[in-house]
C-alpha cells in the first residue's frame, strides 16, 4: 500500500515536471518553445469634432444673405438634391413672400449623437413689415464628412412649417 501511494507521488512529480516550459523548449512537447504573449492593444479615443462652428458660420452666412457660403455648408447628398441656383432661390422666395426685411439668428445648442451624427438647434427670427416678427427654433441635422460636420439640408430649416412641399 504504501509503495503504490509512492509510486503514484513521484508519477504526479514527474508529470508536472514534464509539463513546465524550460528554455530549450522541453516540456509536454519539446522544440514547441513557449508561446508569446501578445502585448496589450492600444486602445485611443477620438473625439468628434464640434459642430457649433459648422452651425454658427452657416447662420452667419444667413444673416448676410451669402447663400454660397451656406450652400458650401451643407451636406454631398444635401448638395445632389438641390443645385446652389435652386438653394438661393427657395430662401430668396420664402424672405420675399414673408416680406423680411432683416434676419436675426442665434445658436441655442449643439448635441453629438454617433461619431457620425450631430443635431444643432438655433433659433431664428424674420422681422417682416407684413406681420411683424415670426420666430421659430429650429432643430438641424448635420453629418460628419471627411472629418468635417455638414447640414443635412431641407426647407425646414427656412421654416420648420414647410415640411412635404408646402410653401409660403
Amino acid at each position: 500500500m504504501k509503495l503504490t501511494r509512492w509510486i503514484i507521488c513521484i508519477s504526479i512529480l514527474l508529470l508536472l515536471g514534464a509539463c513546465t516550459a524550460t528554455q530549450n523548449g522541453g516540456g509536454l512537447f519539446p522544440g514547441l518553445g513557449t508561446s508569446p504573449t501578445l502585448r496589450p492593444p492600444t486602445i485611443g479615443i477620438t473625439h468628434a469634432p464640434d459642430a457649433g462652428p459648422v452651425m454658427q458660420s452657416y447662420l452667419e452666412a444667413f444673416q448676410k444673405g451669402d447663400y454660397a457660403t451656406m450652400y458650401s455648408l451643407i451636406s454631398k447628398a444635401s448638395q445632389s438634391a438641390i443645385s446652389q441656383a435652386d438653394f438661393s432661390k427657395k430662401y430668396d422666395d420664402a424672405l420675399n413672400a414673408m416680406s423680411s426685411n432683416k434676419t436675426d439668428s442665434q445658436l441655442l445648442s449643439e448635441t453629438i449623437i454617433s461619431p457620425a451624427a450631430a443635431q444643432a438647434s438655433f433659433q431664428v427670427t424674420y422681422h417682416t413689415t407684413l406681420v411683424g416678427d415670426i420666430q421659430r427654433t429650429i432643430l438641424a441635422n448635420l453629418a460628419l464628412e471627411n472629418g468635417q460636420w455638414r447640414i443635412q439640408w431641407d426647407t425646414t430649416l427656412i421654416l420648420p412649417e414647410l415640411t412635404s412641399g408646402l410653401h409660403l
